[in-house]
């Protein structure tokens, strides 16, 4: 399970995958959330 984590822990690293996704799901692709508006958080806090 632990290489699972730190495979999408390295996925959402990147601001512009979740900028996308997060348009997508929530916005219906609109571009609403920009790769620069993303800021980094710890996902220990967001996974307990």
């Amino acid at each position: 399970m632990g290489n699972v984590d730190a495979a999408v822990r390295a996925y959402f690293e990147n601001n512009a995958v979740l900028a996308a996704l997060v348009n997508a799901g929530i916005y219906q692709g609109k571009p609403v959330v920009r790769p620069e508006d993303v800021s980094p958080a710890d996902t220990w806090m967001l996974l307990s």
